[in-house]
């Protein structure tokens, strides 16, 4: 197994401790330093080559854009995750290409997707594969059988009080696992938009505001789901990541 050396750049303590914590028992990734600020960070990417950048961007000093755009003169190549309290410097991140843009406050499993993401292009990068596993089907019981699903067929998952409800163009899937649980099984072409609907980026038609909130119109298919307004910058980081 490959380990990748991370730096965390936070200039708030607790929330460099709380990332860490989140971090703690994942082996594959060994935490090589920390940063207050993106001066602190340049020197520590210097010293350390990370494979790796947890970083915000609103940091005293140098902010986390600015620092980046100097490291990848610096250290290429480097790879990074934005991790920040607001969510307009979206498409700056994407320009700059970064692995993927989290809205804090940070959830561990949305973390821990992101990381997913950081390992499966980087994989890509030395030509080993995506995952040590290759699994493009969701297995689960339905009505007394049980049903593999192709990933490409679902369209959204949908909480439903304590159910999960898998949609897809031929049927409509009813499952005792959390969205969580779930998410984890999937690939990347599928995003938590909102805590109640995961979505597959490949269905989606358009994306229409409602109120505070937004709403997912999807191809040949007539149920619509929503995108919190804390998720809709990652959701179009990542819908822009997979176009290109």
């Amino acid at each position: 197994m490959n380990q990748y050396k991370v730096i965390i750049a936070e200039d708030h303590g607790p929330s460099r401790e709380v990332l860490k914590h989140f971090m703690k028992g994942l082996t594959e990734y060994e935490i090589c330093g920390e940063a207050s600020n993106g001066e602190e960070l340049i020197g520590q990417a210097i010293i350390h080559q990370p494979d790796l950048l947890l970083l915000d961007i609103h940091m005293p000093g140098l902010n986390g854009i600015d620092a980046i755009k100097k490291i990848m003169q610096i250290v290429p190549p480097i790879k990074f995750i934005f991790i920040t309290g607001y969510d307009e410097f979206a498409v700056e991140a994407f320009n700059l290409a970064a692995v993927d843009y989290i809205v804090k406050p940070v959830e561990r499993d949305r973390l821990l997707t992101a990381l997913h993401k950081f390992t499966v292009t980087s994989l890509i990068g030395t030509g080993e594969p995506k995952d040590p596993i290759t699994v493009s089907k969701l297995v689960l019981r339905h009505r007394g059988s049980r049903h593999y699903i192709n990933f490409s067929d679902i369209i959204f998952i949908e909480k439903a009080g304590r159910k999960a409800m898998i949609h897809t163009a031929e049927d409509v899937y009813e499952s005792g696992e959390t969205l969580e649980s779930l998410l984890k099984k999937l690939n990347h072409t599928f995003l938590l938009t909102h805590r109640s609907y995961i979505i597959n980026l490949e269905w989606i038609a358009h994306i229409t505001a409602v109120d505070e909130t937004y709403r997912v119109s999807f191809k040949k298919y007539p149920l619509k789901a929503m995108i919190s307004k804390h998720k809709i910058a990652q959701t179009q980081l990542a819908l822009q990541q997979h176009l290109n």
